[in-house]
């Protein structure tokens, strides 16, 4: 049964045979592999609109970056003076130089133990540098400041030594 379908179907068996598929091109200058810009109207629409989308996304990305660094942005379109203040706050704040320092010295860490697959030492190695280095930084830190005499000129300082003096008395409750 399976011999008289492969027979009835080949081209010997009175059947001609099939013509082989070739496509046509739409333009004769176009070379092989390349495309013509001709497209449907649809598929020039979705390109359109992920270019406008793409548009869009970095005006707001811009319009962020921009209002980062200006002091007011109220009445204008654009801010009236710039600073970079909002990022040395956010750095000392956050402590982003412990941030970062940690988060690449853990990456070191696990790039040694991926090699020696001695993970646990490592990240223990890893720490104990961590304090060590932090520790005499510290201490330098602190000399460095009493040398320039940066902690006695914070307005807060002086606050605290005019306060010094005065008594700490506690009012009575009623």
């Amino acid at each position: 049964m399976a011999n008289q379908t492969l027979e009835s179907t080949s081209a010997g068996a009175g059947n001609p045979a099939p013509e082989p598929l070739t496509k046509m091109r739409s333009s004769p200058h176009v070379a092989p592999g390349e495309k013509s810009l001709v497209a449907r109207p649809s598929t020039w629409l979705v390109w359109a609109g992920a270019a406008a989308l793409f548009i869009f996304i970095g005006g707001i990305l811009l319009s962020v970056v921009v209002d980062s660094f200006g002091k007011q942005w109220f009445t204008t379109w654009l801010p009236e003076s710039f600073t970079t203040s909002w990022y040395s706050g956010a750095w000392d704040r956050f402590g982003m130089a412990s941030v970062i320092g940690v988060t690449e010295l853990i990456h070191a860490a696990n790039n040694i133990s991926s090699n020696n697959l001695l993970v646990m030492e490592t990240l223990l190695a890893a720490a104990v540098w961590y304090m060590v280095v932090v520790t005499v930084a510290g201490v330098g830190q602190h000399y460095l400041e009493r040398s320039f005499g940066q902690a006695d000129r914070g307005p807060l300082s002086r606050a605290g030594k005019a306060l010094r003096g005065v008594p700490l008395v506690r009012s009575a409750r009623v």
